[in-house]
């Protein structure tokens, strides 16, 4: 199920805060989300196979 893998969605409010988006720091900002880590899993982990 995708909503387990990706279970957080944005959406952009226009096609303009694309185009403004281009014009940023996209590293920047990548660089930041990941020292700001994960979100809390919305599922418990599946059961190890044996």
């Amino acid at each position: 199920r995708i909503d387990i893998l990706q279970p957080l969605y944005f959406t952009l409010p226009n096609l303009k805060r694309l185009f403004d988006l281009a014009h940023e720091d996209i590293m920047g900002m990548v660089k930041q989300a990941m020292q700001m880590g994960l979100h809390a899993p919305k599922f418990p982990p599946k059961p190890k196979a044996a």
